[in-house]
């Protein structure tokens, strides 16, 4: 005999078994919803059926947000439009490129691992993995700066801190008005040097 569907030529003892397993064209119910077509006749008609429904019209068919891509599987009727309606998409942290519930970014955001991390000196650096930012403040150099005054070397943001606290920085002498130069081996501090001038230098002097 011939079956009705795809034409095939079959026994007729194997007919039951033609249609529950070898028939290309064979009734197909649908495992979640139960949807049924009850035969189809054209090569390729079922295998186009089952991905139409299973893609866009099978109500308990997995569903995908739009934004975030996140996807679900309902187990029932309904889920689906339930989830959709109360989904809330994951939060990008730009720093660390981790997605994180909207609820706890907050949270996140302020202790993220990868967070701009910066120097006194004005220098910034954008980790890209857990401790990157504790290694390159361990291992960042700050450009230096030398003090006209007494001659060391310190990082540029706090030279001029320095500067206005230079041991050797000149001395304006309240007496005479005469800048200082600044001081010399003789002079050990600053007390001694203003001593030496008002001692021996200065024109106003007792």
């Amino acid at each position: 005999c011939v079956c009705v569907h795809c034409k095939s030529a079959i026994q007729a003892d194997q007919t039951a078994s033609h249609m529950r397993t070898h028939c290309p064209n064979r009734p197909y119910t649908c495992g979640r919803c139960h949807a049924s077509e009850s035969a189809f006749y054209e090569e390729g008609a079922r295998a186009a059926w089952i991905e139409l429904h299973d893609t866009t019209e099978c109500p308990v068919r997995r569903v995908e947000c739009p934004e975030c891509r996140e996807d679900f599987m309902p187990a029932r009727r309904g889920e689906a439009e339930a989830w959709l309606a109360g989904h809330v998409c994951p939060v990008l942290c730009e720093y660390c490129e981790e997605y994180f519930p909207a609820e706890s970014i907050s949270e996140h955001l302020s202790d993220c691992e990868c967070l701009p991390v910066s120097c006194g000196c004005g220098e910034t650096f954008q980790p890209r993995a857990p401790g990157e930012g504790e290694r390159w403040l361990l291992e960042h150099r700050c450009q230096e700066g030398a003090c006209a005054m007494c001659g060391g070397e310190f990082p540029s943001h706090q030279l001029q801190a320095h500067r206005e606290e230079c041991p050797c920085r000149p001395i304006d002498c309240l007496a005479c008005g005469e800048v200082l130069a600044k001081m010399t081996k003789k002079h050990r501090n600053r007390d001694a040097l203003l001593g030496h001038h008002l001692k021996e230098e200065c024109p106003l002097r007792e």
